[in-house]
């Protein structure tokens, strides 16, 4: 009687890659916001022409854009609540990438995807209750408060959408051998 036994070559989980537009994007985003400041502080008069649209874009993006960090003196082109939105996106992309979608990313894929949209929209709670209680003067939020709700959102947003933007290298995928036994 024959028996087959299998073997897995390569027991490493599969490299997560991302297309190189999710780098660029969130790249752009990363470092978008330092572009208006860094153009204000240069002063040549080209890169105010430049700088008007980059911050009509900011202001249209952003719910609230008179709550901005200062950079060389000049706010941001978003407000820190956006900005550490995009730290929380970054977070979510470093850490499913070195975990290669493995151990908590492999469960949270598994979950339904109304729980994951579920959690997401809890991660964007504290975001949108701080803007509605802001404009509606309940209260004004500091620095801190505007960039731990931006984190929490970010990395919900992250933990949603991230996942959905890789691809797995073909050759990474565990191969199997067989080996027949008599």
């Amino acid at each position: 009687m024959a028996t087959q036994t299998l073997h897995y070559v390569n027991p490493r989980p599969a490299r997560v890659q991302y297309s190189g537009w999710t780098w660029l994007v969130l790249g752009v985003l990363l470092v978008g916001p330092l572009v208006g400041p860094l153009f204000q502080q240069i002063g040549w008069p080209v890169l105010a022409w430049v700088n008007w649209p980059l911050y009509l874009m900011g202001d249209n993006a952003c719910p609230q854009p008179d709550l901005t960090l200062q950079v060389f003196g000049y706010p941001m082109l978003v407000c820190s609540r956006c900005w550490a939105g995009v730290f929380g996106l970054w977070t979510v992309l470093l850490t499913y990438k070195a975990a290669g979608g493995a151990g908590f990313w492999r469960t949270w894929l598994r979950l339904p995807e109304l729980a994951r949209v579920g959690v997401a929209l809890l991660a964007f709670g504290p975001w949108v209750i701080d803007i509605v209680a802001a404009d509606q003067g309940w209260w004004i939020s500091g620095q801190i408060m505007l960039i731990l709700t931006g984190m929490l959102g970010g990395l919900g947003a992250g933990a949603l959408l991230l996942p959905y933007t890789t691809r797995r290298a073909v050759s990474d995928r565990p191969r199997m051998g067989s080996r027949i036994h008599e």
